[in-house]
């Protein structure tokens, strides 16, 4: 055996602390000075992940899969896609993948340094020899392995029970930690599983806010495509209670989480609710060609669906789109022409809105700030610069030219003019102007 060291430090370490302790060891340690890096030349990172892996496939073509569990741990033999070749028939098959798999897992057992209770799970085999065969070659691999093992003869149902005493906490406890959302148990609830508690939590929710009159809750955007649904039953049961119910959520949450994030009047919970406003202009990716309509096609923004009239050809583009109608879960859009898609918008990606209104609820936003707060400036607002007084010339610090003051005039009337593309919340918009801005104005 050899140790091979890449990095001169180390191995000048290594080797003056043999020359005073072992100097016969002097001679086992190589200093590695090629070009290729030690790990990646000795696949070194591919063994590490192969340790933490549940499968491991053998040459032959079956496989073993390792499962831990409290008590014990359970290797499981499969012939994969081995089907075996010769006059042998189907028990020779099973008898090499067995005597494959034997000495792969005590190989398995030493790199990951598995201890305690191990039961090895091998095909069934018909004759004692072969049985007999599979064992010696389990017992020979565990002869070669430094930490005591016990080892019970194959059962009838071509099972073996052994134990193993490890020497360190082993790969699987160093490298790893639990999962945070399954904590250990490895699944999790469905979509469809959280939609249907989920239902029963929104009547809670109603009864205990009865002066209420809608509610904002986060949840994954699949669930919340689940509750959208016409056959969920939240039709039935806003009828039910009178209030209603809308849902706000990013891919990154989990497939669990449900918060009452706000509650309050329904004009205020649905300004905060619904993603965009009729006339905004926003920049998405075309996803699917429409299933009804030839001509039109699918985008999608954290599950909310933006059906887009006359953009078939436009599947797999990013395009800027006009929102024609907003409903809870989907919307309805108009393609622009191409001279009016700007090249500002193809850097930007969709994001998710953010905003306020109603009371806050016990789930807070997320960010460990208390949901609510004051709403950023609607892209349907005026453009950028309107009603602004001017600033001093940057260059002589004079007021602006007449032509300067013409135009903030025009802005303050009212006018149409050139929309520029905005960073909105959901990525690049275009804004809109409201005409009836000078009225308004007036009458305050």
């Amino acid at each position: 055996d050899k140790a091979i060291i890449d990095d001169q430090k180390q191995f000048d370490r290594v080797t003056s602390f043999f020359q005073r302790t072992a100097p016969e060891l002097v001679e086992g340690v190589e200093h590695y000075q090629g070009k290729k890096p030690l790990f990646e030349k000795w696949e070194i990172e591919k063994a590490i992940q192969s340790t933490l892996g549940y499968r491991i496939d053998l040459p032959s073509g079956g496989y073993l899969i390792i499962d831990y569990t409290e008590a014990l741990t359970v290797i499981d033999v499969n012939s994969g896609s081995f089907t075996g070749r010769g006059k042998g028939g189907l028990e020779e098959t099973i008898t090499k993948v067995n005597t494959e798999a034997a000495a792969e897992v005590v190989r398995q057992l030493r790199l990951r340094d598995i201890g305690g209770i191990i039961v090895i799970d091998f095909i069934d085999m018909a004759k004692g020899k072969n049985r007999d065969k599979v064992l010696g070659t389990l017992r020979e691999a565990l002869d070669a392995d430094k930490s005591k093992s016990y080892l019970v003869e194959i059962s009838p149902l071509g099972l073996v029970e052994m134990t193993r005493q490890n020497i360190t906490d082993g790969v699987r406890e160093i490298l790893t930690v639990q999962c945070p959302t399954c904590e250990g148990e490895g699944v999790v609830l469905s979509a469809e599983t959280v939609a249907l508690e989920g239902l029963r939590k929104m009547k809670e929710i109603a009864a205990d806010h009865s002066e209420d009159e809608a509610f904002l809750i986060r949840v994954n955007p699949k669930v919340a495509a689940l509750l959208n649904d016409s056959d969920s039953g939240l039709v039935e049961l806003e009828e039910e209670t009178g209030k209603q119910f809308h849902f706000e959520g990013g891919e990154a949450l989990a497939i669990d989480n449900f918060e009452l994030i706000e509650s309050g009047e329904k004009s205020a919970i649905e300004e905060r609710a619904l993603p965009f406003r009729p006339g905004e202009e926003v920049f998405v990716k075309i996803e699917e060609p429409h299933m009804y309509n030839a001509d039109d096609a699918i985008a999608r923004i954290d599950s909310y669906i933006i059906s887009i009239t006359g953009a078939a050809n436009a599947v797999g583009e990013r395009k800027m789109v006009r929102i024609q109608s907003v409903e809870r879960a989907s919307a309805v859009a108009e393609l622009l022409p191409e001279e009016a898609q700007p090249e500002e918008a193809k850097k930007s990606p969709p994001r998710k809105k953010n905003g306020s209104g109603g009371k806050s609820g016990s789930g807070g936003n997320g960010n460990g700030k208390p949901a609510g707060g004051a709403r950023g400036q609607k892209n349907g607002g005026r453009e950028a610069g309107a009603g602004k007084k001017p600033r001093p010339d940057s260059k002589n610090g004079s007021e602006p030219s007449s032509q300067a003051e013409s135009s903030a005039k025009k802005d303050e009337e009212g006018e149409e003019g050139d929309k520029p593309v905005k960073s909105g919340p959901f990525g690049l918009r275009r804004g809109r102007r409201r005409r009836g801005r000078k009225k308004a104005d007036a009458g305050s």
